[in-house]
């Protein structure tokens, strides 16, 4: 896989192993804009945002990742 991500302070961003399944979804509070990531391991509302107190959510489809070292071998990693 091809990373064109710019490496951010040593690390580099790397699919998580729920995004690579399909198990999380993305939230954004409609309020404020806070992003909150759900793992399906985690289902149910997500309740008041943490940042602003509102309780309104739009789902959303971002390319939400993991941060990783990239000196650590993460490839054996499994769900």
């Amino acid at each position: 896989m091809l990373n064109t991500q710019p490496t951010l302070l040593g690390l580099e961003l790397e699919p998580t192993i729920a995004m690579r399944s399909g198990q999380q979804k993305v939230w954004q509070c409609a309020q404020c804009g806070l992003v909150a990531v759900q793992s399906s391991l985690a289902p149910g509302p997500l309740g008041t945002c943490p940042a602003c107190g509102q309780d309104t959510w739009w789902s959303q489809r971002l390319p939400v990742a993991g941060l990783r070292d990239p000196g650590k071998d993460t490839s054996s990693a499994t769900a």
